[in-house]
């Protein structure tokens, strides 16, 4: 169970005395590993929010070492994140100049809606593009010192920057899997509405924003698992905003996810909410928080592996290493789709694609597949 876990526990304790600015009691937190508490924390990207309630507590609480090392991980976290800021307001102001349409997604929108926006870490600014000024935006960001090493080559293009500035300039908010969400989200543009300041960026109405967010992070939950960050961002959200329920249900019912959001909803307010936090949790909802502990931020060769064998096992397959081998390299990730789309959409070429799959996973992806075969003898070993 992953309140066996003491440090997980910990985490999610202080996590909830920090969104309630409750003090938290250090007899909770009796016989953690210090060391290991705070990387779990930089792990799951939640240093500098957790410390918000861990600093109200002796350090003795976490040992030296420990608190010393959640002390400099929250600090450094805070840190990054207010230079983020400011180099986002940079790049958003070239943006602006230029008379570029831009809507931004994800953390940066998110952060306003926790105690302090400086708590909520993220790992990268995504912006959503139009197309047509993917080609101008790459010259713009290059003069701003970013490179971009595929760019064209998905739905998005990442731009890095020394020593840890990462963009990611959304041409579609469509991935690729061809499923449902997919086709909800090729004409997303048209629900878009201007900020309202007189500038070029764009908004979610507060209900498609929150679409996003849940679809975004179910997506990563289905296919690699994703951390707690993940229910803090549900909870923040929603105790913040009013939302239209009669439209999300409509949409959540048109996206096939409408129990799944009702799920996650209530774990999140079961886990951070003063009212509800004396509900003991189910079966099923102590599963997903086993998944949330396992990955990380945004997933783990462990939880992907476990999530891919679930899912393989469902389907008759993937009862040994060799069937797992084989169904990972004839899985075909939605980046060639994207790369050969003629090739794919024909019946006769589509062996190719698959083709060029194969090839990529015997000559350049060895080391990934490699991590995934240890994990899996790992997990076959226990």
């Amino acid at each position: 169970m992953w309140n066996d876990n003491r440090e997980f526990d910990s985490m999610i304790y202080l996590l909830y005395c920090a969104l309630n600015d409750a003090s938290p009691d250090a007899s909770r937190l009796e016989g953690i590993d210090g060391g290991k508490f705070a990387a779990l924390c930089k792990q799951q990207q939640l240093s500098a929010l957790v410390y918000m309630a861990a600093e109200k507590l002796d350090a003795a609480v976490f040992g030296e070492k420990g608190a010393e090392r959640l002390r400099a991980d929250a600090l450094q976290a805070i840190r990054v994140n207010v230079l983020f800021e400011m180099e986002r307001m940079q790049v958003f102001g070239v943006l602006q100049r230029e008379n570029i349409p831009y809507m931004p997604l994800k953390g940066c929108v998110l952060k306003q809606y926790y105690p302090e926006a400086k708590r909520r870490e993220m790992g990268d600014v995504d912006v959503l593009i139009d197309a047509e000024n993917a080609e101008r935006i790459r010259e713009l960001m290059i003069s701003l010192g970013y490179a971009c090493e595929d760019f064209g080559e998905t739905h998005h293009d990442e731009y890095l920057k020394e020593p840890f500035y990462t963009f990611e300039m959304h041409r579609s908010l469509s991935h690729h899997f061809g499923d449902t969400w997919d086709h909800y989200y090729e004409n997303i543009r048209e629900k878009l509405l201007p900020s309202g300041d007189g500038s070029c960026e764009l908004r979610f109405t507060d209900e498609d924003f929150y679409l996003y967010l849940f679809i975004h992070g179910y997506r990563h939950y289905q296919t690699a698992g994703i951390g707690v960050k993940f229910l803090t961002d549900i909870f923040c959200y929603l105790r913040a905003v009013k939302l239209d329920e009669a439209y999300l249900e409509q949409e959540l019912t048109k996206l096939g996810v409408k129990d799944e959001e009702r799920f996650f909803r209530n774990l999140a307010f079961k886990v951070f909410s003063p009212e509800r936090s004396q509900e003991v949790l189910t079966a099923q909802e102590n599963g997903a928080m086993e998944v949330l502990l396992m990955a990380g931020a945004y997933g783990s060769d462990e939880s992907a592996v476990k999530l891919r064998l679930n899912q393989m096992s469902e389907d008759g397959g993937a009862q040994n290493k060799m069937q797992y081998i084989g169904s990972r390299l004839t899985h075909l990730p939605p980046v060639y789709t994207y790369r050969y789309p003629r090739l794919y959409r024909c019946v006769l070429t589509r062996p190719i694609v698959y083709g060029i799959r194969l090839w990529d996973g015997v000559t350049k992806k060895r080391g990934k597949i490699s991590a995934e075969l240890q994990t899996f003898d790992k997990m076959d070993s226990q």
